[in-house]
């Protein structure tokens, strides 16, 4: 799994969050400021060793999640409560997410698509400055798609 080029993220000049589709009841349905983001992308791994005294790697399914501070009004922090209710199976809803990046310079955009649950988040005020609101997304697939 690869998240394409990594200049992408490193040469944008803003980066979007878009929440595109949910099974909540509650539907973002427009792009929200991210301020940073930081992306995880790895698998457990399990180290056996064999007879001949080598090693065998084992990995297990993803274990992807991305951080992000975001820039939101009092509607957008509702909408993200939502995001965090259970239904009735005691699951998380899960949502398709484009983070749509804006290269220096001109271009197009590059559009990183993920479906993803909010599991966490925190809202925070300083003395000084906006509210800070920094959310974690789990990944819930093994592809992440970059356009």
């Amino acid at each position: 799994m690869a998240i394409g080029e990594i200049t992408e993220l490193v040469n944008a000049q803003n980066l979007k969050l878009e929440l595109i589709s949910s099974t909540a009841s509650v539907t973002l349905g427009r792009y929200v400021m991210l301020q940073d983001l930081d992306f995880h992308l790895g698998r457990p791994e399990a180290r056996e060793p064999t007879t001949d005294g080598g090693i065998i790697y084992y990995f297990g399914k993803g274990d992807h999640y991305f951080d992000a501070t975001l820039l939101l009004t009092t509607p957008e922090i509702i909408s993200f409560n939502a995001l965090t209710v259970l239904d009735s199976n005691g699951n998380l809803p899960s949502n398709v997410i484009n983070i749509i990046a804006e290269p220096r310079g001109g271009g197009s955009d590059v559009t990183i698509q993920v479906t993803a649950e909010l599991p966490d988040f925190n809202i925070s005020k300083p003395v000084e400055g906006g509210v800070i609101f920094r959310v974690r997304f789990r990944i819930t697939t093994d592809t992440v798609s970059v356009t």
